[in-house]
């Protein structure tokens, strides 16, 4: 268990700034803790995430530029892995493959359901870090 709280760090972000911008490299994912973001695009609806909810997630593990501009809508709290350490942990705690991480994503991304309803549950981190 050391290795998974050892991969997560606590980040801050005060409400209105850029936490990505669409087409940068995405090698981190984000769980949010307290606070809202917000990810836009400028041809499309903006999705809106709050507690409890993981974003970055599709475009890291699918090693794609971010597809969106991620901001702070209220002062933030997050947890960051990288996407290689969420790769092992998931496949650690889960006994899944990566191949099957990208065949749940690729339905996921051909869905048009609204993703900010949608909460990630981790069983294997207990409390905060």
């Amino acid at each position: 268990m050391r290795g998974v709280v050892a991969a997560i760090r606590e980040v801050f972000f005060a409400a209105g700034t850029v936490i990505y911008q669409q087409g940068e490299p995405s090698d981190h994912i984000y769980f949010i803790v307290k606070g809202e973001v917000e990810l836009l695009d400028p041809h499309a609806a903006p999705w809106r995430f709050g507690a409890g909810a993981v974003f970055g997630i599709l475009d890291a593990n699918l090693d794609r530029p971010h597809a969106r501009r991620a901001v702070a809508v209220a002062d933030t709290e997050v947890f960051v892995i990288c996407n290689e350490d969420w790769l092992e942990i998931f496949l650690k705690y889960r006994s899944g493959t990566k191949a099957e991480v990208r065949r749940i994503e690729k339905r996921i991304e051909g869905t048009s359901i609204p993703l900010q309803d949608e909460i990630v549950e981790l069983p294997f981190i207990e409390g905060r870090v």
